[in-house]
């Protein structure tokens, strides 16, 4: 078997940025755009596939023979790039979609314009925060260390790439039953509970347990947590008491409130972050803007500069108008900093929730209508996706010592196809799985979008959630999670939990496979997702 050859990390220039690892990781990148889009649609949630791009790139690599573990770090790299592209696109446009078919023609240029707006956005600012959040505050980003473990184990082509294959064809091939076939159900429901306004059932997608176990117990039970109180408590029991006139009203009051959790929980990481800042002075200044201001980085600020003014081409393109697009792209420089500090601290990014509020601010100062503010929304979500998909990137190149320089070209590459990938699949995915917001295709995300744009919340229970929210961060109580129980389907998070318990059981009983357990859910989810995806484009193929 091939050997990796690690090399002297400090060695930058020795096999690294190559030809067929940017190859591998375009090739990679588009398989891995469209598989996420089918999870971000049909499951309201989109784990990282950070860990399984390691063991795909490794895998490939090795066989090719005298790899590096460099070298493997930029294929993972460019092949992720643009799974959180295609969850930003997910988690917010499909609102467009409400009236009907929306034509290919029309459109694909304008989503693939927000799409490239926030892949630019999200280059450059993840490089100007990296040096902040990797060297200044050594934020941990779990997901980078853990790939990095992963590259570094070089073992993929062994049991790992075996249990990693296995799984996935296994789970390609229960997917295809149910989904093809329509010989196993969706959902598992507890219907004698229905009675009592309990809507409670199990997700029967084998991806959902595998993204429990990627997320771990703790974020896991929080999210249950969330789901119990919304759908045992709050929904029943506000009915029986009156509080509420039925069940669809007892419905939104809990929506929103969890919404309000979420955005608030956004805010109120941003706010301790800034506030431990201002307690050293010393450290207020960012690196790369002190170094700009400084005059050692003339290059640097004009590229930085030309990247914004692109960035902001593509958003005017697209409809947004000039007022609109600079308030998002300016709304978009903070919500990145959100997202790479709940990401490095957590690994989950609502990047959705990031653009409700950009979105929220711009309608306060501008008006828009429905569409442009559903592509406000997705500019900052993708921007916001994409940067913690990239500082992960970073953290695992910073552990293992691949360049920087040769990740964000590789990031850059990436992206580019997986922008293209992204735009095009979202037609596909819908046009076969829809209508959108129906039992075959809820995207819960996408609907919490939707219902803010046309406002139909309550603003004092909206207010109040976030208020709470704020506190309970600031308390180090993670909100964010628990206002993601509160809203998707009780059947999501429970199916999600057990594969939380899952990792807790294999953790206190088999602590030795822990990391094989890791193994085996990038491969079930893996192997749904892109079966999935093989489906909908069959189906849409066919019916040309």
């Amino acid at each position: 078997m091939n050997q990796v050859n690690s090399g002297n990390p400090r060695n930058r220039g020795a096999k690294q940025l190559t030809l067929r690892a940017l190859v591998l990781g375009a090739l990679g990148s588009a398989l891995l755009t469209a598989s996420s889009m089918y999870v971000a649609l049909r499951m309201g949630a989109l784990p990282w596939p950070t860990v399984f791009a390691a063991i795909a790139s490794m895998t490939v690599l090795k066989l090719l023979g005298n790899t590096t573990l460099h070298e493997i770090n930029i294929t993972q790299t460019a092949m992720t790039a643009g799974s959180m592209i295609a969850g930003g696109l997910a988690f917010t446009l499909p609102g467009l979609w409400v009236g009907g078919p929306v034509a290919f023609e029309a459109m694909f240029p304008k989503i693939l314009l927000i799409a490239l707006a926030g892949l630019i956005l999200g280059l450059v600012l993840t490089w100007i925060w990296r040096p902040m959040l990797l060297e200044q505050e050594k934020l941990p980003f779990p997901v980078g260390i853990a790939t990095a473990e992963t590259i570094k184990a070089g073992d993929a082509g062994g049991l790992k790439g075996w249990l990693l294959g296995g799984s996935l064809v296994l789970t390609g091939i229960v997917t295809m039953i149910r989904d093809w076939f329509g010989r196993l159900p969706q959902v598992l429901a507890f219907s004698s509970l229905a009675p009592y306004n309990i809507q409670a059932g199990i997700l029967l997608w084998p991806m959902a347990p595998a993204i429990g176990y990627m997320i771990g117990t703790l974020y896991t039970a929080v999210l249950l947590a969330g789901a119990l109180a919304a759908y045992f408590l709050i929904i029943p029991l506000g009915v029986s008491a009156h509080f509420f006139a039925d069940a669809a009203a007892a419905e939104t009051f809990k929506n929103t409130l969890g919404l309000g959790l979420m955005v608030g929980s956004g805010l109120g990481v941003l706010l301790r972050f800034l506030y431990e800042r201002l307690k050293r002075p010393q450290a207020v200044a960012f690196y790369n803007m002190a170094q700009i201001r400084q005059g050692k980085k003339p290059d640097s600020f004009r590229i930085t500069v030309v990247l914004f003014l692109a960035a902001l081409g593509s958003c005017w393109a697209a409809g947004l108008g000039l007022a609109a697009g600079t308030l998002a792209i300016a709304g978009t420089v903070l919500t990145t900093l959100m997202a790479c500090l709940i990401t490095g601290q957590t690994g989950i990014d609502p990047m959705e929730i990031f653009g409700i509020i950009v979105m929220m601010g711009v309608g306060f100062l501008v008006r828009t209508d429905g569409q442009t503010a559903l592509m406000i929304a997705a500019v900052v979500a993708v921007a916001s996706g994409f940067a913690g998909d990239t500082m992960f990137d970073y953290k695992t190149g910073q552990v293992i010592g691949t360049d920087p320089r040769a990740q964000l070209i590789s990031q850059a590459l990436g992206g580019l196809l997986g922008a293209v990938v992204a735009a095009a699949t979202i037609f596909v995915v819908i046009g076969q799985f829809g209508p959108i917001f129906g039992e075959g295709l809820p995207a819960p995300q996408s609907a919490m979008v939707y219902s803010m744009v046309n406002h139909a919340f309550d603003p004092r229970v909206f207010w109040s959630g976030a208020t709470l929210g704020i506190l309970l961060v600031l308390l180090k109580v993670p909100s964010m999670t628990l206002g993601i129980g509160m809203y998707l389907p009780f059947s999501f998070s429970s199916a999600i939990f057990i594969g939380g318990a899952i990792r807790w059981a294999v953790g206190k009983y088999f602590p030795s496979q822990a990391d094989n357990g890791l193994v085996v859910a990038s491969g079930v989810f893996g192997g749904e997702s892109l079966t999935g995806v093989a489906i909908a484009f069959l189906s849409f193929f066919s019916s040309i």
